[in-house]
């Protein structure tokens, strides 16, 4: 499923090119997330910001959509 959106939210930014929505897909579709990761030894922690389209979120014994992002989000 996650294909079929990337393909069909690329055809729709093409289509936009040089609109006044042509960084609609963008702004509406896309995310923002930090990545921290912190060293074992002295602490300090180092993060990295990265664009998303669409979260890999675990759904198996999770009792909905809430609790499948309070553990996403850990």
């Amino acid at each position: 499923m996650s294909e079929l959106n990337r393909v069909l939210f690329d055809a729709v930014e093409k289509s936009l090119e040089g609109t006044i929505y042509d960084s609609m897909v963008q702004e509406l579709f896309f995310g923002r997330q930090e990545h921290v990761i912190t060293c074992l030894k002295c602490n300090t922690p180092r993060s990295r910001p990265e664009s998303f389209l669409d979260l890999p979120l675990k759904v198996q014994d999770l009792k909905g959509v809430s609790e499948s992002l309070d553990s996403y989000f850990i």
